[in-house]
């Protein structure tokens, strides 16, 4: 019983030997969201988000440098210190990478490319109904008798409010999680109440 820790630790083993034979050697790691501070042979090497909170960015690929001097004698060992994301359906952590900075950098491309290619077409149509929303707004405030002009724009806005948002998750745009939960949040609400309203 009890309450939970509001983090945990992940600890793993690597021998990072053949680092010491590139000019910027870094480790990348992916995760599905959550504050984590990075340890290699028990120093701090980086870290994003705030670990009170548990708030973190959108931007869920990061790399941080590897110091010459943390690397040791195999086989080092790798820790995170991470907080809980509940809203994530798979653990925290998946994947982590070892090599010269400027691959990384590129994994890290190729992957942001693929993921926002697959939301790309969806967010620019969407985008186009949320000019429609405003437009339509704009006539509502001319004809305040016509409440389905109001109802309409609303929901237009909201749709292209959640599919721009999931865009910008794909292309791990560095933004607050907090902001990213609250327009879903908020769209959500509006596109359930607008709907039956307008209908």
């Amino acid at each position: 019983g009890g309450v939970p820790p509001p983090y945990f630790w992940v600890r793993c083993h690597a021998d990072l030997s053949p680092l010491r034979a590139v000019s910027h050697p870094a480790l990348q790691i992916a995760n599905n969201g959550g504050a984590y501070q990075l340890f290699l042979n028990g120093k701090k090497i980086g870290g994003t988000g705030n670990m009170r909170s548990g708030a973190f960015s959108m931007d869920k690929i990061r790399q941080y440098p590897v110091p010459p001097s943390t690397i040791g004698n195999p086989p080092e060992t790798i820790a995170l210190k991470m907080t809980t994301n509940y809203a994530a359906s798979s653990p925290s952590v998946t994947a982590l990478f070892a090599g010269e900075s400027d691959a990384l950098l590129g994994r890290r491309a190729r992957h942001v490319l693929a993921q926002s290619k697959i939301m790309l077409v969806p967010a620019l149509c969407f985008f186009v109904v949320g000019i429609a929303g405003v437009m339509l707004l704009g006539l509502f405030y001319y004809v305040r008798s016509r409440r389905e002009l109001l109802y309409l724009s609303l929901i237009c806005i909201s749709l292209a409010a959640l599919r721009v948002n999931g865009f910008c998750v794909a292309a791990n745009f560095n933004y607050p999680s907090q902001l990213q939960n609250a327009i879903d949040f908020l769209a959500n609400i509006a596109v359930g109440v607008t709907d039956v309203l307008f209908f």
